[in-house]
């Protein structure tokens, strides 16, 4: 269940830094448009709002920066966990055997006390 998540998360991730780069892309070619457009009022507030956009969209890159870093550190730590608990894993795999073990011996005496019951 750990795995899906972490592969959703980085899949969430790189889509997000997709959109973010077509982004650019889109404002960068928006803003070629708009100056080759005749002067008038709507040139000046088109050119408001992509600089607006530009710097919501750098906002934004910050922000997808930050949860990539966050990603990376969030893969190591599920990858040393899961290192841990397969160690621990084993160790309680033994100890259960070993719980097995003392417990057949035990039956083993207890039936042994009696005469005539043996394994």
């Amino acid at each position: 269940m750990k795995t899906i998540f972490i592969l959703f998360f980085l899949f969430s991730c790189s889509s997000i830094t997709q959109k973010t780069t077509s982004a650019e892309i889109s404002i960068d070619s928006a803003e070629k448009v708009v100056e080759k457009m005749p002067e008038s009022s709507d040139k000046e507030l088109l050119k408001i709002a992509l600089k607006q956009s530009k710097s919501e969209l750098k906002d934004y890159r910050s922000i997808t920066e930050d949860l990539t870093e966050k990603k990376e550190k969030a893969v190591e730590i599920a990858q040393s966990k899961s290192e841990t608990a397969g160690k621990w894993e084993g160790i309680r795999n033994v100890a259960l055997f070993a719980v097995f073990i003392f417990g057949v011996f035990v039956v083993y005496k207890v039936l042994n006390k009696f005469k005539g019951v043996s394994l």
